[in-house]
C-alpha cells in the first residue's frame, strides 16, 4: 500500500468525485420545473453516473493482484481498512494472552475492543455493500454479548433470572442476521403496498394496523415519561420550599424568644420583612397556596403568627 498510495489516493479521489457529482445531478432533478424534465435529468446523470463507474472499475483493475485483494469489497475512500481488520483480529485474539485463561480482565479486554470495532463500522461504513455493514456490526454484537455472557455467568452461575436472559441476548444477533438477510423486512413492507386498483391485503392491513398501535403506545409511554419527570420536579420544588418554611420559622421563633439582654444581631422586624420575602418568593416560584392572611400576618410584626403562616405551608405541601 505504501508504494502504491498514489495510484490509490487518485482511485480515491475519482470515486469520491463520481458519487460527488451523482448526488448533485439527482439533487438538480428534484427541483425540475415539470416530472418529465426531472426523469430527462435522471436518466443523463445515471448514464453518466455509469459512465464514470466503468472507468473507475478500469483504473481499479489496473492495481497489482495483492492490492486488489486487499482492498477487494471496500470502498476506496476506507482502502486502509483491511489493515485495521488485521489489528482488531490480533487485539482480539491476541492480546488476551497476557490475561490470566478465563479472567475478567480477558473478558473486559475483549468487550472493549468489540465496542472500538462497532464504532468504528458505524462511523466510517467501508463496505461496498450496505447488507455487508449491517452483517458486519451484527457480528460484533455476537461478539459482544458472548463476553457479557461469559462475565456475567462467572459473577453469578447459579442466577435463574440470567440464565433465561442471557440466552435471549445472545439471540438477538442471530435472529437480526437472519431478517436481513432472508430480506422478511422487504417482504412484510410489500404486503403493505396498495395494488394497481389501490387496494391493500387483509396481511397487508392488519401490519398497518400493528405498526399504528406501536407507534402510538410509544408516544404514549414518552408523553407519560415526560409528565412523570414534570411532576418529580415539581415534587422536588415544593420539598425545597418547604426546607426554606422551616429556615423561615427558627428565624422567626429566635426574634420572638430572643433573651431582652442579648445583644441582636438584626431587629425583629428586619428578620419579619426577610421572612416575608423570602416566604413569598419561595411560595410564588412552586405554586404553593400561600394565603393574603398569611402575608398580613408577616408582615404586621408579630412573630408568633409567622411561625404560624410557615407552619400552614407545612400542612399545604403535606397535603398536597
Amino acid at each position: 500500500m505504501c508504494r502504491n498510495r498514489q495510484q490509490l489516493r487518485e482511485l480515491q479521489l475519482l470515486e469520491m468525485t463520481v458519487e460527488a457529482e451523482y448526488e448533485l445531478a439527482k439533487l438538480e432533478a428534484s427541483g425540475a420545473e415539470s416530472p418529465e424534465v426531472a426523469e430527462e435529468r435522471m436518466s443523463k446523470a445515471d448514464a453518466a453516473y455509469e459512465e464514470g463507474v466503468a472507468e473507475f472499475r478500469k483504473f481499479r483493475a489496473e492495481l497489482p493482484t495483492d492490492l486488489r485483494k486487499l482492498t477487494a469489497g471496500y470502498e476506496l475512500r476506507v482502502y486502509w481498512f483491511e489493515v485495521f481488520e488485521c489489528g482488531r483480529k490480533v487485539a482480539l485474539v491476541g492480546l488476551p494472552v497476557f490475561f490470566s485463561q478465563g479472567s475478567p480482565g480477558q473478558l473486559i479486554l475483549g468487550l472493549i475492543v468489540c465496542f472500538l470495532t462497532y464504532g468504528m463500522y458505524t462511523h466510517f461504513a467501508p463496505y461496498e455493500g450496505s447488507s455487508d455493514g449491517s452483517l458486519a456490526q451484527l457480528a460484533q454484537l455476537t461478539i459482544f454479548f458472548s463476553l457479557v455472557a461469559s462475565l456475567v455467568t462467572n459473577a453469578y452461575p447459579e442466577d435463574e433470572v440470567m440464565s433465561v436472559l442471557l440466552p435471549a441476548f445472545l439471540a438477538v444477533p442471530i435472529l437480526l442476521t437472519l431478517v436481513m438477510e432472508l430480506e422478511v423486512i422487504d417482504w412484510l413492507t410489500a404486503l403493505t403496498e396498495p395494488d394497481d386498483n389501490g387496494n391493500v391485503s387483509r396481511i397487508g392491513r392488519a401490519l398497518l394496523r400493528v405498526s399504528r398501535m406501536a407507534t402510538e403506545q410509544t408516544d404514549h409511554a414518552l408523553r407519560s415519561n415526560d409528565a412523570d419527570k414534570r411532576s418529580q420536579r415539581a415534587r422536588d420544588q415544593r420539598r425545597r420550599t418547604l426546607s426554606r418554611a422551616k429556615t423561615l420559622k427558627l428565624e422567626a421563633e429566635a426574634a420572638l424568644f430572643a433573651p431582652a439582654s442579648a445583644p441582636a444581631s438584626a431587629p425583629a422586624t428586619d428578620v419579619r420583612a426577610k421572612s416575608e420575602i423570602k416566604l413569598s418568593d419561595e411560595a410564588a416560584s412552586s405554586g404553593l397556596p400561600v394565603t393574603a392572611q398569611v402575608q398580613a400576618k408577616i408582615a404586621s410584626g408579630r412573630a408568633s403568627d409567622a411561625v404560624a403562616g410557615t407552619m400552614q405551608v407545612q400542612v399545604a405541601i403535606d397535603n398536597d
